[in-house]
């Protein structure tokens, strides 16, 4: 039994670490919280994100900078009219969720 379960478990490991992403993504926010925790992970399950969206010009500017892996942009409207977003992850303050998550529902966006 123990054999199966091993073997299940590389599989299932397999199947996670393979899987590919058929749409790209949006992150809100640059605090603490996601730079040390959101980020590393959204990086190691090789989530494709297109945009970052900060709140300053100057944090953006940095950003496209030092990575090539997504655009950093403080303009939201960007991400929303992007048709090749599927979703929008939210890491901001929490009285900013309720504002963010209904521009997220009306532009059809999932947020996550």
């Amino acid at each position: 039994m123990k054999k199966f379960i091993k073997l299940y478990k590389r599989q299932r490991r397999h199947r996670e670490f393979s899987r590919r992403y058929k749409y790209s993504y949006a992150f809100v926010g640059m605090g603490n919280h996601s730079l040390a925790n959101l980020y590393p992970v959204l990086d190691h399950l090789a989530v494709p994100l297109k945009y970052v969206v900060t709140a300053s010009s100057r944090s953006a500017d940095i950003l496209n900078h030092s990575s090539g892996k997504y655009r950093a942009v403080c303009d939201l409207q960007t991400v929303l009219s992007d048709k090749n977003i599927e979703g929008i992850f939210i890491c901001t303050d929490p009285r900013h969720h309720y504002d963010l998550c209904k521009l997220a529902l009306q532009h059809k966006k999932v947020f996550l």
